[in-house]
């Protein structure tokens, strides 16, 4: 409990003073002066009749204590959540059965993703997934059990046309963010290969993702020198997709395309090899991506003079009746 007008209890000051007034004029006291008559005739009514003085003292102590605002602080502290709006683009091109991760690629960067969700608390995120064609599988959503079983059903056969359309799949990853501009808009692309197919180019995705404020990282998967592509594994053969001259098509990042794309939107380029790398690469993401929580603390004050008000009424109320009624004959 506080006390707002502490100046108040400077009015202590003058209970001493009312004290010794009172005994100084014992004689013309309006306690004292009646009961001097029956000192040697101490009754039940006379002790009653004496206690009114030291009554109106605690009255005094009581009023003053009222005249204080005594007041108990109520502090709430309210926490205001902003989130990420976060877009997972998936490349599910033939080249992600690579197997220079294994198993392969793709059953690598599942498993890495599905680990990143799980560790998402407020931040709402989208699915869009890409080869020759991009495809929106899931708006910004803050159901993570749904989007871990989409991203576990995933599979290079998902989308039938082959291809790696990098432009369209940022075009429709952006497309996922809402206009508010108190959120922080994220597209992690992931791919293994370069963008080969050119319905939306590349500097055109870049322009509208500066213009939306969205930041790009991106992914590049696999070996930077390439890796053939696995067409069919049967036993312990495999047959790598070839060109129309016989020769061994080898998946190759494009990592001047993939930095371009991260340092003009305020993002960063990463390589992973390695599952381990991977997974540091979403961590760090994760990191880096930090939901906004703000603590606000709010303060209210809670009026409580009628603890005292109360009782000195109530004491004022009985001496007045015990006066007129039970010492009234004192």
């Amino acid at each position: 409990m506080i006390f707002a007008n502490k100046w108040a209890f400077l009015l202590f000051l003058l209970i001493p003073i009312y004290i010794f007034l009172n005994y100084r004029n014992k004689d013309k006291s309006f306690i004292f002066n009646k009961t001097d008559f029956f000192e040697n005739k101490l009754t039940f009514r006379i002790i009653i009749y004496k206690l009114l003085f030291p009554l109106r003292i605690i009255i005094l102590i009581l009023l003053i204590l009222s005249i204080a605002r005594p007041q108990i602080v109520n502090e709430k502290a309210e926490k205001i959540i902003k989130g990420i709006d976060l877009v997972l683009t998936i490349d599910l091109s033939k080249s992600m059965l690579a197997q220079d991760l294994l198993p392969d690629r793709i059953s690598v960067a599942k498993e890495v993703i599905i680990n990143f969700i799980k560790k998402q608390k407020d931040n709402r995120i989208g699915l869009v997934v890409f080869s020759g064609r991009s495809f929106t599988l899931s708006p910004l959503t803050t159901d993570y059990k749904a989007l871990e079983s989409m991203i576990n059903d995933l599979s290079v056969e998902t989308i039938k046309v082959d291809g790696t359309a990098i432009g369209m799949a940022i075009l429709n990853s952006i497309y996922l963010f809402q206009n508010n501009k108190e959120r922080t808009k994220v597209v992690i692309l992931l791919t293994d290969g370069e963008n080969n197919v050119n319905e939306v180019s590349i500097d055109k995705a870049i322009k509208i993702a500066k213009y939306k404020n969205v930041k790009i990282y991106t992914i590049g998967l696999g070996k930077k020198e390439g890796v053939p592509i696995p067409i069919k594994i049967f036993e312990n053969n495999v047959v790598y997709a070839r060109d129309i001259n016989g020769n061994i098509i080898y998946s190759k990042i494009n990592e001047e395309e993939l930095k371009k794309i991260s340092i003009e939107t305020n993002g960063l380029y990463f390589n992973a090899d390695k599952k381990n790398i991977l997974e540091d690469i979403y961590n760090k993401i994760n990191n880096l991506e930090k939901t906004e929580i703000k603590l606000i603390s709010k303060k209210t004050f809670e009026e409580k003079f009628y603890y005292f008000t109360i009782p000195a009424l109530f004491f004022l109320i009985l001496e007045f009746i015990l006066k007129v009624t039970y010492l009234v004959l004192l």
